[in-house]
């Protein structure tokens, strides 16, 4: 799709780029992690919706600690790789394109 292509089609593109955004804030991932001691759940703005520790877990600090930066590390690639999936499937044009949605 070149430039004048774009153009030509910005209306359908601002509708397209509307319906991203509203998917960003309403689609939801989830992660679990340490056989289901810590479960975190966020949208793919990465706002955090739900966290969720078995209290026995509580106790030991470093465990805590690593599963949090484990489900972090988790989270934070189900969101690019369903983001990346979105861009595909709703917007005709690459996702370099919009840095700044």
């Amino acid at each position: 799709m070149n430039i004048f292509q774009l153009l030509k089609h910005s209306k359908e593109i601002q509708q397209k780029i509307h319906q991203l955004k509203e998917r960003l804030q309403s689609e939801e991932v989830e992660v679990i992690v340490g056989g289901g001691t810590l479960k975190i759940r966020a949208n793919l703005t990465y706002e955090i919706k739900e966290v969720k520790i078995q209290p026995e877990f509580l106790k030991d600090k470093v465990v805590m600690e690593n599963l949090i930066a484990a489900a972090y590390t988790q989270l934070t690639q189900k969101i690019q790789e369903r983001i990346k999936e979105l861009y595909k499937e709703i917007l005709p044009i690459p996702m370099e394109w919009f840095t700044n949605l």
